[in-house]
């Protein structure tokens, strides 16, 4: 597993709302969507993982690639499963009308031997300027290519920086 740090640089606000899931994909078995139309899907899985505040905008989480246990399931044959991204979300408050600042790990990340950091535009937070009050902001990846930001415009981002270390038994 890895030990996965989330550091929040220059924040345009307070976000005092974060969570963190991990999202398995399985291959190998599948299940019956449809029967009428014969139609099937490989399973996935999402899980919560528990987050924890180690300091002023730094949040902290363990995640395993092999969460899920290899098994047949559906009687469809045995589902190898595997890690695919894991992300930390943050918001102001956690209202439905908030952006969603996400700092995903993806599969192709892991292990991730530097640092990641995601550059986001400020004006985003808490929501965006073109979402209706009362309805959901969605989530914002932002970018890891800060050269596709124009210089000019740097000093409107905010980071969110990914530290990922492997855990040692």
């Amino acid at each position: 597993g890895y030990e996965t740090t989330a550091h929040i640089n220059n924040p345009p606000g307070a976000f005092e709302y974060a969570k963190a899931r991990v999202y398995y994909q399985s291959k190998g078995c599948s299940y019956v969507l449809n029967s009428f139309e014969g139609v099937n899907s490989s399973p996935r899985q999402s899980l919560e993982l528990p987050l924890t505040r180690i300091g002023d905008n730094e949040y902290t989480t363990k995640v395993y690639l092999d969460e899920m246990i290899d098994e047949d399931y559906y009687g469809n044959g045995v589902c190898q499963w595997f890690y695919v991204a894991s992300t930390i979300g943050f918001m102001a408050t956690g209202a439905k009308n908030e952006t969603v600042f996400s700092a995903d790990l993806w599969a192709d990340q892991v292990p991730a031997t530097q640092p990641i950091t995601y550059y986001f535009w400020s004006k985003m937070y808490p929501r965006a300027s073109f979402a209706p009050v009362g309805h959901e902001s969605g989530s914002y990846s932002g970018t890891t290519k800060p050269d596709d930001i124009p210089t000019e415009n740097r000093n409107e981002y905010f980071t969110i920086t990914i530290n990922v270390k492997p855990i040692h038994p």
